[in-house]
């Protein structure tokens, strides 16, 4: 019986011992400079779509995000779209940044007339 006793206490106060800190998810991140961009260059490869910008960890725990690019064509359909994780399977520090460059993974298209950035996925590695 007093084995039983401990135990039951033990579930109880574990629950207390758990950080002060709740998960983080996709408002917690950020992206700035965010750079698109059409290179004219010449070759098989082009015009190639520049994407780059920085994601920003603004939650209160080390964590990772998953961000995907969207290009809308004039009647706001979704064009192509390219997604990525830019810490790799690394966790972002709270306030750290990561850079990232999607340059050449998202095919041009002629109609594509604007851009949109979301953090898709969060997940700590």
């Amino acid at each position: 019986m007093r084995k039983m006793v401990l135990l039951c206490s033990l579930l109880f106060v574990l629950p207390l011992a758990a950080p002060a800190w709740a998960a983080c998810s996709s408002g917690d991140f950020g992206v700035e400079n965010f750079e698109i961009g059409i290179d004219q260059c010449r070759g098989r490869n082009c015009p190639r779509v520049i994407i780059k910008g920085d994601l920003i960890n603004n939650c209160d725990a080390p964590a990772a995000a998953r961000i995907e690019i969207e290009a809308l064509a004039g009647n706001g359909n979704v064009v192509n779209s390219v997604d990525g994780w830019p810490a790799r399977t690394s966790n972002l520090d709270p306030g750290d940044r990561v850079s990232f460059d999607f340059t050449g993974m998202m095919t041009f298209e002629r109609n594509m007339v604007d851009f949109s950035v979301s953090i898709v996925e969060v997940r700590e590695w």
